[in-house]
């Protein structure tokens, strides 16, 4: 006897939706998501990814960056403090990384005009933020010059991801660490050779060499002044991660936290894995408890301390962060 038909369809009770038969290989589909973790750049949600692969008896190198894009296409009319990039990676999901819109403003601009590098300015009024201004430095016209002026061009053309207009926090430094280490020396080469030309130098001629020197060590910075509501004034400088020291350093950051994976799939041969796992997971994402730094944020030099948690609840549209465990490295001066 035939079943009769599933009313407002048009199939029978005993037919099920399509579907397909893989016969070989894998697919990589997205899994369905209730909410989407937060994490603090492409490379802290790699890391997490794949210890969460070694605790589950996984191959952590299975783990792949499908793609980065931002939440809004990058051109969002919703008034907000925040923008977010979503990087996702296959089957493991997606991940949301949040960023202030200001300091993403900012390294948008420095990022489209790599062989512009200049300094920026900012000032804040009590609870608000002026437009950034930025600010034309001098620069030397010298081979090295324009040798890491095309680095930083390769690098940045890296970053970006063409019409992205991606930032740092939405790097992946294990794909992108031949580009990051030629920026670097190039920078490094500028350097010694305006220090040269320094010492050799005498009179006006050594003092715009060294004037040049300052310049160079300044790029991609914000000097910030903060005014409160009784008009007293605090200052601070951020560097910008497109730095090429920030740069180097935040690959350096990443090298740590593979020698730390490789170290810990060795070490969960043994007993009590979960809390080796537990501890290495720790350190990568509280880097200011061993002195590494988290990518894509700004490097903060305070003549107050204070002066950062202002910033930060200013920046941040979420609960107040404290200068001790915000993503900032303080160093007062």
């Amino acid at each position: 006897m035939e079943s009769p038909a599933d009313p407002g369809t048009s199939r029978h009770l005993y037919e099920s939706e399509p579907f397909y038969v893989l016969p070989a290989g894998e697919i990589e589909e997205e899994p369905p998501q209730r909410a989407i973790p937060v994490e603090q750049s492409v490379e802290h949600a790699y890391f997490r990814l794949q210890l969460t692969a070694i605790a589950d008896d996984r191959n952590p190198d299975e783990i792949v960056l499908g793609g980065v894009s931002w939440a809004d296409g990058g051109h969002s009319k919703k008034v907000s403090r925040q923008s977010t990039l979503i990087a996702k990676f296959g089957r493991e999901g997606a991940v949301q990384i949040p960023m202030s819109k200001i300091v993403k403003s900012i390294e948008q601009q420095i990022l489209a005009a790599p062989k512009h590098p200049s300094g920026w300015r900012m000032q804040i009024n009590a609870d608000k933020a002026e437009t950034p201004v930025k600010l034309g430095i001098s620069l030397p016209t010298s081979a090295s010059m324009l040798s890491f002026l095309a680095a930083r061009e390769d690098f940045f053309s890296v970053v970006r991801k063409d019409n992205s207009e991606l930032v740092m926090q939405g790097l992946s430094f294990r794909d992108s660490e031949k580009k990051c280490l030629t920026y670097a020396e190039a920078y490094l080469d500028l350097v010694r050779d305006l220090m040269k030309q320094a010492e050799t130098a005498t009179g006006i001629e050594r003092q715009q060499h060294l004037q040049f020197i300052r310049n160079i060590l300044a790029v991609d910075s914000i000097h910030m002044v903060l005014t409160d509501f009784r008009g007293r004034h605090r200052e601070a400088v951020l560097v910008s991660p497109t730095h090429p020291i920030r740069a180097l350093w935040l690959l350096n950051w990443m090298e740590i936290g593979k020698d730390w994976l490789d170290k810990t799939k060795k070490v969960c041969l043994h007993a009590q894995h979960e809390n080796n796992i537990y501890s290495v997971d720790y350190y990568l994402s509280n880097p200011l408890n061993r002195n590494y730094q988290v990518p894509g944020t700004c490097l903060a030099i305070l003549v107050d301390r204070s002066a950062l948690d202002h910033v930060m609840d200013l920046e941040l549209d979420s609960e107040p962060v404290q200068s001790y465990n915000c993503p900032y490295r303080v160093c007062s001066i």
